[in-house]
């Protein structure tokens, strides 16, 4: 497969490479991601653009499009807890970004909030 991503060719060649990363807002419009990503100006080889990592937000796929229309590589984050396989396959399909690199974070037996996480015991966790 050929990759004509920036970031990939500079993963490949061992290359010291910067990202920054993108939290989108809670609005409909990516022109408050937009304006952020611009100020970045070229610095980062690529941006992390972060998936509902503060509640609900701009998904991470239309802050995508939004960073790749202003001339900037994304990485776009996917967190699997809110949906399931079908909707990671179609969101994998609309991002038609490739190759999709697969990340795990933090387990939930490790976090502040232990799966099964019941909503009575998460609200009351998060209230005290």
């Amino acid at each position: 497969m050929k990759v004509d991503s920036k970031l990939a060719k500079m993963i490949k060649a061992g290359d010291f490479i910067i990202t920054a990363e993108c939290a989108p807002g809670a609005t409909a419009s990516g022109a408050t991601a937009e304006a952020a990503l611009k100020a970045l100006g070229d610095r980062p080889v690529a941006v992390n653009v972060a998936d509902n990592s503060h509640g609900v937000a701009l998904s991470s796929l239309a802050a995508s499009v939004t960073a790749v229309r202003s001339g900037i590589e994304p990485v776009l984050q996917m967190v699997t807890r809110d949906r399931n396989r079908i909707a990671l396959q179609s969101d994998l399909l609309g991002a038609a970004m490739s190759p999709p690199m697969s990340l795990t974070s933090i387990p939930p037996s490790l976090s502040r909030w232990p799966a099964p996480c019941q909503k009575k015991a998460c609200w009351r966790t998060a209230g005290a």
